[in-house]
């Protein structure tokens, strides 16, 4: 099954919030001006959701089948204004109760600042829900079942927009999205190095479209999914995906150490002229394997002692697969280490949301 991040008008404007939704997710789901350069273009821009950004973005993401596009329509505006509607008056009592439990005729400090900003970051919430509320009504065009997330931007809008989610579990998230909750951790945890926020989109995509990195990212769907459900809170899913990160690099470096080892003994090998021949190529083996001088050494004696076994192992290795084949616990940190390998976002040691 598909995952989806579903944007608000808004959540495409930082180049590196979109180029980490381009890896969490298998499709961006996005709203879009009814028009170019006309009326609701115009709208867009009075209203700083950049359109001409979200053209940018959407030509980069189109022919790699990477994005569904939405109109913002009249349709979807109406739809919007009824949800809209709604969550201001719930969120108008919610706010009510509090103050009384407060002990207050209204919110203040504070508080009142904290409900200023959900208030603000409301609007953007909602078109996320609408959205989501639009597409589920498509499913059947589709190409296969998908489940559908709002794409939360910041760990500061989640906790604005629920301010309930701190509450248990010494500040740890507890909410009705759990998948949304972890994949805004685990985008937080990811460290961005310092280079064009462009540069690590087009990075991004290009990853994005390896059928190898699908594969990887669909086991470790499989892989968060089974922690959730038997009760693992996002928070703990983040640091069990740290530690998977850590041990798959430590498994790849040992695994192509491995293979260096076995392609430098192949070549001598095949050189299979015996210790004098072997030696006479043992200084540029030795630089292009990455073998020392006494390892090398020693290759030379194997190979003089057994060329056929060594060539056999050399047929097996020359083409090798990383250490995580189907599993999905291992395929989770080979996700990442890709992610860090080919775009630069690394892992690193969770920080508290805030």
């Amino acid at each position: 099954m598909d995952r989806w991040g579903v944007f608000s008008v808004i959540d495409h404007r930082d180049p590196i919030r979109l180029a980490t939704e381009v890896l969490l997710y298998d499709k961006l789901a996005v709203p879009t001006p009814t028009d170019r350069d006309g009326p609701d273009w115009q709208r867009w821009q009075r209203a700083k959701w950049d359109p001409e950004g979200l053209d940018n973005a959407l030509a980069l993401l189109r022919p790699h089948d990477l994005v569904r596009e939405t109109s913002w329509d009249a349709t979807r505006q109406a739809e919007w204004a009824v949800l809209f509607a709604d969550a201001r008056a719930s969120m108008a009592k919610a706010n009510a109760e509090m103050a009384r439990d407060l002990g207050r005729a209204e919110v203040s400090g504070d508080d009142l600042a904290a409900l200023k900003r959900a208030e603000e970051l409301l609007p953007y919430k909602i078109t996320r829900h609408a959205m989501i509320k639009h597409l589920r009504g498509k499913q059947n065009l589709f190409n296969g079942a998908v489940e559908f997330y709002a794409a939360y931007q910041s760990a500061a809008e989640f906790t604005s927009l629920h301010p309930e989610a701190a509450a248990a579990a010494g500040g740890e998230v507890q909410h009705a999205d759990p998948v949304g909750a972890a994949n805004l951790i685990i985008a937080n945890d990811l460290a961005v190095p310092d280079e064009a926020p462009e540069t690590l989109l087009e990075r991004a995509v290009a990853l994005a479209t390896r059928d190898s990195f699908r594969r990887r990212r669909r086991n470790f769907y499989d892989w968060q999914l089974t922690l959730l459900e038997r009760g693992h809170s996002p928070q703990v899913v983040a640091r069990e995906l740290k530690q998977l990160v850590d041990d798959y690099n430590s498994d790849i470096t040992k695994h192509f150490e491995k293979v260096r080892w076995e392609r430098a003994f192949t070549v001598l090998a095949v050189l299979g002229a015996g210790l004098g021949a072997a030696a006479a190529f043992g200084p540029a083996l030795a630089a292009t394997f990455g073998v020392g001088a006494e390892a090398l050494r020693a290759g030379i004696a194997l190979t003089s002692a057994g060329n056929a076994a060594m060539i056999a192992i050399g047929k097996f290795q020359l083409a090798p697969r990383e250490p995580d084949g189907a599993a999905r616990v291992a395929a989770a940190g080979a996700m990442f280490h890709d992610i860090a390998k080919h775009v630069g976002f690394e892992v690193r040691t969770r920080r508290e949301m805030g």
